[in-house]
C-alpha cells in the first residue's frame, strides 16, 4: 500500500515489526518499482541480523550474505555492527532494522531495542516505517517458504526526527526516540 519511499541514491534506514523470516525480503521485493523505467534500479537492504542465522549453513545463512546483512550479536556488546551499519548509511546504503530484536509472534509490537535512535541520530539517515501484515509464521526457519499467505505491506513516509537533532544522545532520550518511532509503525500498521 501506498508508493515505495525509499530513496533511490541516498541512505535510509527501514524500520519494520518482525512476524516472519520472510520479512527483509517482503520490505525489499517492490522497492525497485518505484523509480522511472528507464532508471529502474535495484537497491539492496542490508539488515541488522542476528549472528546465528548470517552464519548458517544452508538457504538463510546465504540470504543473509547475499542481502549484505551486518550480522549482529544479540547480546548488543560489540559495536563493530553499528559502526558499520552508520558508516553503510553515510555512504548511501539502505539499512534495514527490526527494533523488536526478533521474530515476533504475538499480538501488537514488542517494546523495541534503543539501537534504532541511536543509528539515526548519529548517521542522519532518514528513517522509514514498513508495516508488514500477513507475513507467513511457522514451527520453523523453513515452513513460512511454502506457507500460503497474503501479505500486505505498507510503506510510510520518512520520520521528522529534525526535533531530535543536537541533544545529548542519553538513554532517556534515546528511549523516548524509540517509543516515538514505534508509536509511529504501530500506527502505520492500524
Amino acid at each position: 500500500s501506498g508508493r515505495c519511499p525509499y530513496p533511490e541514491s541516498s541512505g535510509a534506514l527501514i524500520l519494520s515489526n518482525h512476524r516472519s523470516p520472510l520479512d527483509p525480503m517482503l520490505a525489499w521485493m517492490n522497492s525497485h518499482l518505484r523509480y522511472e523505467e528507464s532508471a529502474r534500479s535495484i537497491r539492496v537492504i542490508g539488515y541488522l541480523m542476528a549472528r546465528e542465522f548470517y552464519e548458517q549453513p544452508g538457504l538463510f545463512g546465504w540470504i543473509g550474505r547475499s542481502m549484505q546483512s551486518i550480522a549482529v550479536d544479540r547480546d548488543g556488546r560489540d559495536l563493530g555492527p553499528t559502526r558499520e551499519a552508520i558508516r553503510r548509511l553515510e555512504r548511501g546504503d539502505l539499512i534495514g532494522i527490526f527494533p523488536e530484536g526478533g521474530i515476533n509472534t504475538g499480538a501488537g509490537l514488542r517494546a523495541a531495542i534503543p539501537g534504532i535512535a541511536f543509528l539515526a541520530l548519529k548517521s542522519g539517515a532518514p528513517v522509514i516505517p514498513v508495516y508488514i501484515h500477513g507475513a507467513p509464521q511457522g514451527e520453523s526457519m523453513i515452513e513460512p517458504l511454502y506457507t500460503p499467505s497474503r501479505v500486505r505491506v505498507i510503506y510510510g513516509t520518512p520520520i521528522d526526527l529534525s526535533p531530535w537533532q543536537g541533544q545529548r544522545k542519553s538513554q532517556e532520550l534515546l528511549q523516548a526516540l524509540t517509543d516515538e518511532l514505534m508509536q509511529k509503525l504501530a500506527e502505520l500498521g492500524g
